[in-house]
């Protein structure tokens, strides 16, 4: 039997759980190095893996981010 509302049951499900996550990652970071600067962008990208070339995409772009930091508009790191 199909029931289309119980899609709706996990709504904002993975919402809850990057906030949660995000949450509990600046706390530490605050409490453990003092550093009450640390934080979060304000939203998240989600994407639906289909294929090895959209794992491998999302890999290189994970792999990819810390090197580009340095050229970021939002990298708040004084350069001397």
């Amino acid at each position: 039997m199909f029931y289309p509302y119980k899609k709706n049951i996990h709504y904002g499900l993975l919402s809850k759980i990057i906030k949660s996550y995000k949450e509990a990652c600046v706390k530490y970071v605050r409490q453990k190095f003092n550093d009450y600067e640390f934080g979060w962008q304000r939203s998240f990208y989600d994407h639906i893996i289909r294929n090895e070339k959209s794992l491998q995409n999302i890999r290189d772009y994970i792999n990819d981010n810390p090197i580009k930091w340095e050229l970021d508009e939002y990298n708040r790191v004084i350069k001397l």
